[in-house]
């Protein structure tokens, strides 16, 4: 996740890197941005930030300084100034190099910050890295919602909700959708980073980006060059078949609005039949009487008996 002081390009490439780090956070960050002061006119900012989740809206102001020298104090004074006087709650100067002993001095006891990028995703990496975890986890509970409509084994809501899917191209497509929920929900639960530090490279069970692909030869498992990546890769796939679900769903619902009532008639029949043959058996119990009840509970147990070495039931995910 960390990338070093050596890999920025320059003052706006730091820049947008600081906002993008914020956002990444779902903080909101411009940049530039120009604020008012109080009773002195307007200052542009290098990078703004707010923070509109808390219950009070907490603003940062950024200064980056891609210098080849130590930032001195008269910087951090000046500074001070604009972070007071814009009713901020803290500042932040990012130094390429450093900062004047001076500048450290100036800075002591004040909401100003004196950091190297570095230190800046250092000081974020926690909150960064349970961000993306949160974000994660709120993607593998839609996907499991929309997989549980159409594959939850222990619910009869499938027959009906299957029911759309009418022609085999829909059928294999919606096949081939939850399939690619199952390996992501799956991923989910393995191989996570220890931390946002890592380790480098982040090992993957599947490649989320095509959950059917190969592992490269003479691999064990997929990779993600860093933690980031791991996110982003991983964050941006379920995105895509949520939303890929969705689309689907949508589509098989137009396409049965649009069949004749006789075929619409044979699908909701064949649809009854499946429900029908789904029931619990525990719903005869007191139209069979116990002792024809129990017997076919034992013809029950027997058949499954017959089946357990070659039939697997799957885990609901």
């Amino acid at each position: 996740m960390i990338v070093r002081d050596e890999e920025v390009a320059g003052w706006v490439d730091l820049q947008n890197r600081v906002m993008a780090l914020f956002r990444e956070m779902d903080y909101h960050a411009e940049s530039p941005k120009v604020v008012p002061l109080a009773g002195r006119g307007q200052k542009e900012i290098d990078v703004y930030v707010e923070d509109r989740n808390a219950s009070v809206t907490t603003v940062f102001l950024v200064e980056c300084k891609w210098w080849e020298t130590n930032v001195p104090q008269d910087v951090v004074h000046a500074f001070h100034t604009v972070v007071h006087g814009a009713g901020a709650n803290t500042g932040f100067i990012i130094s390429k190099v450093g900062f004047q002993a001076g500048a450290k001095e100036a800075a002591a006891f004040t909401n100003i910050n004196l950091l190297t990028f570095e230190q800046l995703q250092h000081a974020f990496g926690e909150e960064w890295y349970r961000r993306q975890q949160a974000k994660i986890r709120q993607l593998e509970v839609e996907l499991r919602q929309r997989h549980r409509l159409h594959f939850d084994q222990w619910n009869l809501l499938p027959i009906h909700n299957n029911m759309i899917f009418h022609t085999p191209d829909l059928a294999h497509r919606l096949a081939i959708a939850a399939k690619h929920c199952v390996n992501l929900v799956i991923q989910c639960g393995t191989r996570w980073p220890e931390s946002y530090k890592g380790p480098e490279p982040v090992q993957m069970a599947c490649d989320p980006a095509d959950p059917f692909k190969e592992l490269p030869e003479g691999k064990l498992w997929h990779e993600a060059a860093t933690v980031r990546d791991y996110f982003s890769i991983l964050r941006t796939a379920m995105q895509k078949w949520v939303a890929g679900f969705d689309s689907l769903c949508e589509e098989a619902r137009k396409s049965f609005d649009g069949i004749d009532k006789d075929a619409e008639d044979a699908l909701m029949s064949r649809a009854m039949a499946e429900q029908l043959e789904e029931t619990p058996v525990r719903v005869l119990r007191e139209h069979l009487g116990d002792a024809e009840y129990r017997r076919v509970l034992g013809l029950l147990a027997g058949k499954i008996a017959d089946s357990a070495a070659t039939v697997r039931i799957p885990d609901p995910i």
